[in-house]
């Protein structure tokens, strides 16, 4: 009886977010990049195993992979630039 207790917000809230969330954005991504009603429908089958959820999730994921490695280059600049200018400042004075 504890297990239902600790899995239900997930059991509820996953198949919410992808009805919600992914099956629309899926949906608007490929008849966006896809015009062709045949390719959309080829790209689906073959890439996404017919679901519009598959192509929403891989949309979010690149989103999501994209956005971390503008963070991380962000954050390797950022460290340069403080060390850069710890250097810079220790020899001129």
């Amino acid at each position: 009886m504890s297990d239902f207790f600790e899995s239900w917000p997930v059991d509820i809230v996953g198949p919410v977010w992808r009805a919600v969330v992914l099956v629309p954005l899926g949906f608007l991504y490929l008849r966006l990049r896809y015009r062709e009603q045949d390719k959309w429908r080829l790209v689906l089958a073959k890439e996404y195993q017919n679901s519009y959820g598959n192509a929403g999730k891989a949309l979010v994921e690149s989103a999501i992979r994209g956005i971390l490695v503008v963070l991380l280059a962000a954050w390797v600049l950022g460290g340069l630039w403080v060390l850069l200018g710890v250097l810079w400042h220790s020899y001129i004075k």
